[in-house]
């Protein structure tokens, strides 16, 4: 085998082996760990949205991150340690005693969620249970567990995770 060949297999093997795990920041630290990381080499992913403010001279708009106190880090196991490079990284999310792997099909719902673009929730009452209707949530089940002005927080049956959902890809599912 040609040194290229090899280089080649070795590159294809470390995306395979790579899987996306959450860290567990300091809070509100996530978009720092976040810019830290992707400098450091790292592929990273903190799912925000922006959210305004309203003051009494004005309104502030921030980019606010969507699950904190979370950044998502895609890496090898064997290389998991490397990610601790500063105090504001505590550590990974566990689950049953390990640090829990978060599915690549749930990084790409939650880089296709639409958070800026929610509307009238009206319709949808507390329990109701709704499918998404968006091709990037692939009929995604949930469970409306509350409403803020006019957003709508859903409790993913897959991910484990409530999120704020534009109601206008929601579908009731009596």
């Amino acid at each position: 085998m040609n040194p290229i060949d090899h280089k080649n297999r070795e590159i294809i093997n470390s995306r395979i082996h790579k899987k996306w795990y959450a860290l567990v920041c300091k809070k509100h630290k996530e978009f720092f760990v976040e810019d830290l990381l992707r400098s450091q080499g790292f592929t990273v992913y903190c799912p925000s949205y922006i959210k305004y403010t309203q003051w009494s001279d004005r309104v502030k708009k921030r980019k606010t991150p969507l699950i904190p106190p979370y950044v998502f880090v895609h890496i090898e196991e064997s290389k998991r340690d490397t990610v601790f490079i500063h105090s504001f990284i505590k550590s990974y999310l566990f689950s049953n005693g390990k640090p829990a792997i978060v599915f690549q099909k749930e990084i790409v719902i939650l880089k296709g969620m639409d958070m800026d673009a929610i509307r009238d929730v009206h319709q949808y009452k507390i329990g109701d249970r709704v499918t998404i209707n968006d091709p990037v949530f692939n009929s995604q089940n949930g469970l409306i567990q509350k409403f803020h002005k006019n957003k709508v927080t859903i409790e993913f049956e897959s991910l484990a995770y409530k999120l704020i959902i534009n109601t206008n890809k929601l579908m009731n599912s009596h």
